[in-house]
């Protein structure tokens, strides 16, 4: 699996462009995405609360530029299984065998 070093974060308040969250940088909102992209960027949505907001958000980096990569926790096995561009899995899932999970999907913490 292919592994990507995490540069930033973008979020939608303009309040927060340039502040640091965690040690990196908020770039801004999605407008900033096809600047990103052309600097060889891809991208996460780390929206969980909603379906209809992560859907959004997925879509809205796509239609600005933006290529969508998955954000798996390292101790999640995917043996046998596979999820598509911008999943996002967190810790202690439990993943069975022959498991497809679609584009853009979420699951949460410690998921069977």
């Amino acid at each position: 699996m292919e592994t990507t070093e995490l540069t930033g974060f973008l979020h939608s308040d303009p309040a927060l462009k340039g502040a640091d969250f965690y040690g990196y940088p908020i770039f801004g909102a999605l407008e900033q995405v096809a600047g990103l992209a052309a600097q060889g960027m891809k991208f996460v949505s780390l929206v969980t609360g909603s379906t209809v907001g992560r859907y959004q958000t997925g879509r809205g980096i796509v239609k600005n530029g933006g290529d969508l990569t998955s954000l798996i926790h390292p101790d999640v096995e995917l043996y046998m299984s596979s999820a598509g561009p911008g999943a996002y899995i967190q810790e202690k899932v439990v993943i069975r065998a022959n498991v497809l999970f679609g584009n853009n999907c979420s699951v949460h913490i410690g998921c069977m």
